[in-house]
């Protein structure tokens, strides 16, 4: 009887503690979006004072404009990118990583690539112009995360293995 009333008060705690960390963290997810909230405010508060001339006209508000385009899709993308869980990331990680590879290549095929100061590292599409290897800053550490992760659940890391975790990095640094 003594055992099932511990039992009852030992489950009881937990059940508290549970509660109380999944709070916490509720709070820590609302004080991290006010903050994100309040940043985003001043970036769109300094464009928009850095765009006003001494004589207003109409160009004042094109900077603003496109600012608040950029940041409506940024805004869009980061939430997209919350609602993706670490597992999906992981099985996908390969296919990320060969489509870097596909996108750097394609910056070497004549009239696809855009030269701009000397270096053709911009792939434009319209009004927009993307450079792939700002997307291996996202994609190579995933990449090698998963890879060590697989290698911790099969055979354990180790120096051996750290060749083939660093395999990206010699395919994409030169």
């Amino acid at each position: 009887m003594n055992n099932a009333a511990e039992f009852q008060t030992v489950e009881k705690l937990s059940a508290e503690k549970l509660q109380s960390a999944a709070a916490e963290r509720d709070n820590l997810r609302r004080l991290l979006a006010v903050l994100v909230a309040v940043l985003l405010c001043v970036g769109v508060q300094m464009v928009q004072s850095a765009s006003l001339t001494s004589r207003p006209s109409e160009q004042d508000a094109v900077f603003l404009g496109k600012h608040l385009g950029y940041l409506s899709l940024a805004v869009f993308c980061a939430f997209v990118g919350s609602r993706l869980s670490s597992e999906w990331l992981q099985q996908h990680a390969k296919l990320f990583f060969w489509c870097l590879v596909v996108l750097l290549v394609m910056l070497l095929i004549p009239g696809i690539g855009s030269r701009i100061n000397g270096a053709q590292r911009w792939l434009r599409f319209g009004g927009l112009s993307l450079q792939p290897s700002e997307l291996g800053r996202i994609i190579l550490p995933m990449l090698g995360a998963t890879w060590m992760t697989q290698q911790r659940r099969t055979s354990g890391f180790s120096i051996g293995t750290l060749p083939s975790t660093l395999m990206p990095l010699a395919i994409v640094l030169p």
